[in-house]
């Protein structure tokens, strides 16, 4: 009777279901109704209790969000841990996430109970969305329940990882917990970075919690926190770091360097009174060149003078590298007054690569003074901070253009931080901006960032997964998340079927000149088993050649994949 109750609630488009589908469906609609017999006779009758469901959702995560422990029970005991252990785990981890953000206790400990039956990526995934939702307390939980390691560096990339995290949403409560054991795994050069983020994002008290652990007195590692400090005109902060500092004019140049790039003359005006240098707000200068004339006056008065044999461009462009590497910027400045006055040609070609070095190593006092008087040379490989990817902004570097050469937007390029991809989609950044080729940042990031990254950019995307080619990427993906991914993208409508870039004329003249298929194909050809039994089990079929009218049947038994050629024929 469930059955048929079900069948009149699906449009006629959704009765093509197949009956499997069908009941899954209705057991989560059972479990949601709490009505324990209808689950029994129906998980008794295969339906899987480890299902996702496109029009209900999960069966053990409805379980956990009404907190009824039996129903719980009764699903672990039907549960499939075999056919797709990856995403079996990962429902697991959906209902210990429900049940931790609705309170529900007793069936947290149960679900805790299979924690390690859940892959390390899931987990620390879930650890991450919880921290970013506020749910300090639970995330506490989750830490002492999550399992040791297996490598140094795997447990420095998690705690960066949170770390980070907590700093941007301003989890101070979670930041004082972990800190004092954080610490010594992540080291203080991802201890900065995490500051930076909250000073990034303006939160003043997050920073003192961890500045507070800092004890680098080298102000170069301080460059994006004086940066945004300054812009911010979040005088208290910066206080706190030059103080920390000792007034150090290095220092003093970054954090002017900020405020300028913001036109914030009120902190460019303490920032001089900091260094003893008296104006009233009307004649702060507004360029930072002129600002660090001030506070440089003797490396201004360079006087031209011709001798015999002037030095060559060469020589002159190893000295501005050499002053800008060392982060001296009166050294920039002298160098390159003499440098304009005996080659007053601006030899941007020649002189490029002090730009890159100003903004590798974030030399940002420099790199403005740069921007103001040469031709600016912005290339996006250089941009390793918000701050200089700020500084390129104010002159002229579009974050959703596409460099010349390259096969993707600029916004691919920083996928592999959720951090800096997040700040560049407030800034403008587009998703769906796509180069000549139907390639998107979306397609670089489900070839290889983190799933929370993927997600991110899908939900800013109003393409969703029509575009970018991106089932076809996910095939590129290695990992034990890989079918996460797939079932991802298949969840939000990504056409199964389709061969690689056929639907885009000007990409398939470019790529289409190999073998060309579908994503099953591309499964089959890698032998990769678990995701073409789940593209099956999707509907995929089988049948559709490639553009060398081959099947995912032809090139698995060309390729020798024994147990492909056995799920293709069944």
């Amino acid at each position: 009777m469930m059955y048929w109750r079900l069948l009149d609630c699906l449009s006629a488009k959704s009765q093509s279901l197949s009956l499997a589908t069908i009941k899954d469906n209705a057991l989560v609609a059972a479990v949601g109704a709490n009505k324990d017999v209808e689950v029994r006779k129906l998980l008794e009758d295969n339906a899987n209790a480890a299902s996702n469901t496109p029009f209900f959702g999960e069966p053990l995560a409805t379980a956990a969000s009404s907190g009824s422990l039996p129903m719980v029970d009764l699903l672990l005991t039907y549960w499939d841990w075999e056919t797709f252990e990856h995403l079996a785990g990962l429902r697991l981890m959906n209902a210990i996430e429900v049940a931790a953000s609705t309170g529900h206790n007793c069936v947290l400990v149960k679900l805790l109970n299979y924690k390690d039956r859940i892959a390390r990526s899931t987990y620390d995934d879930a650890v991450i969305r919880m921290t970013r939702s506020s749910h300090a307390a639970s995330v506490e939980l989750l830490l002492d329940c999550r399992r040791a390691d297996l490598t140094l560096a795997a447990k420095k990339e998690f705690w960066f990882r949170l770390l980070r995290t907590a700093a941007e949403c301003n989890q101070q409560a979670l930041l004082q917990a972990i800190l004092p054991n954080a610490q010594s795994d992540i080291g203080e050069a991802s201890l900065v970075t995490a500051m930076d983020d909250a000073c990034l994002e303006n939160h003043g008290q997050t920073f003192k919690i961890i500045m507070s652990h800092l004890s680098i007195t080298d102000p170069t590692p301080y460059a994006d926190s004086l940066f945004w400090a300054a812009r911010y005109n979040d005088i208290d902060v910066m206080k706190r770091i030059l103080s920390f500092l000792q007034h150090d004019k290095r220092a003093l140049l970054l954090a002017l360097a900020g405020a300028a790039s913001a036109r914030a003359s009120e902190a460019v005006l303490f920032l001089l009174g900091v260094a003893g240098i008296s104006l009233i707000i009307e004649d702060v200068p507004k360029r930072f060149t002129d600002i660090a004339r001030l506070l440089l006056p003797n490396a201004f008065n360079y006087v031209a003078t011709q001798p015999a044999e002037p030095p060559s461009l060469s020589t002159y462009v190893e000295k501005l590298r050499a002053a800008t590497k060392a982060g001296s910027l009166s050294d920039v400045i002298t160098v390159s007054q003499s440098m304009k006055a005996h080659h007053p040609t601006d030899s941007l070609v020649r002189i490029s690569s002090a730009f890159s070095d100003a903004a590798k190593a974030k030399r940002l006092d420099v790199l403005v003074f740069l921007c103001e008087n040469w031709t600016p040379h912005l290339v996006t490989s250089c941009v390793k901070s918000p701050a200089v990817a700020q500084i390129f902004m104010n002159f002229g570097w579009d974050i959703r253009e596409t460099d010349q050469g390259s096969r993707y937007p600029r916004l691919g390029s920083f996928v592999h931080d959720e951090h800096f991809c997040r700040w560049l989609l407030v800034k403008g950044a587009s998703a769906d901006a796509r180069a000549e080729f139907d390639v998107t940042a979306v397609s670089v990031a489900v070839c290889r960032a983190s799933v929370s990254t993927i997600r991110l950019l899908l939900e800013r995307s109003s393409g969703g997964t029509q575009h970018g080619q991106l089932l076809h990427f996910a095939m590129q993906r290695l990992g034990e998340d890989s079918l996460e991914v797939v079932e991802l993208l298949l969840n939000l409508g990504c056409p199964v079927d389709s061969i690689w870039f056929q639907n885009d004329e000007r990409s398939w003249l470019e790529w289409g000149q190999g073998e060309a298929g579908t994503a099953l194909f591309s499964a089959a050809e890698q032998g990769r088993d678990d995701i073409v039994a789940y593209l099956l089990s999707r509907d995929a079929d089988a049948t559709i050649v490639s553009n060398r009218d081959r099947s995912a049947l032809d090139v698995a038994e060309s390729k020798q994949r024994s147990r492909v050629v056995q799920l293709l024929t069944r």
